[in-house]
Parts: C-alpha cells; structure tokens; sequence
C-alpha cells in the first residue's frame, strides 16, 4: 500500500519439475537463493542394485549415484535408453 513498507516480489521456476513458485517478502529482510551448477555426464551403465556409472567428458567417473525414483517412470525411461545405444541406436 501507499504507506506501507516495499515488498519484493520473487518468482521463479522448479528446476526439476519447472513449476512456478513465487514469494513476497519485505525488502527490508534478507532471502536465501540456491546455488546450482550443471555437469553434462555419459551413462556408461546401471548396476543390478540401481546404481549409475557416469563419465564426464574428461574421463572422470562416479558410481555412487542411485537411479532416480520421481518422476515415478524416470529409470524406465534411462533404462530404456541406455538399451537402445547398447543395441546400437540413438537416445
């Protein structure tokens, strides 16, 4: 309002399932922001207990990932894929 204290309005996107979340807080408080980073990783395989092996582009390798569970059809659809460039197709 005219005489009230300014406000921020935030609004911004889910990065997993990229719905819109929207905040209003006083200018005169502090918010938090999260600190993302990206990587592209290869999928070199998946173990019989769920676990992914990846490769970065230089080499580097990481087994301790498990596969994901939400959204619910995700490993059906990262097993399905890593099928077809096995058998020689393309994802």
């Amino acid at each position: 309002g005219k005489h009230g204290h300014a406000k921020a309005n935030i609004t911004g996107l889910d990065i997993f399932t990229g719905a819109k979340k929207q905040d209003i807080c006083p200018t005169s408080h502090n918010m938090t922001a999260p600190v993302v980073g990206s990587m592209d990783w290869s999928l070199l395989g998946i173990s019989d207990d769920g676990f992914l092996s990846l490769m970065t582009d230089e080499g580097e390798t990481r087994d301790d990932l498990k596969i994901p569970e939400y959204p619910t059809d995700i490993a059906d659809q990262i097993r399905a894929g890593l099928d077809l460039v096995e058998e020689g197709g393309e994802c």
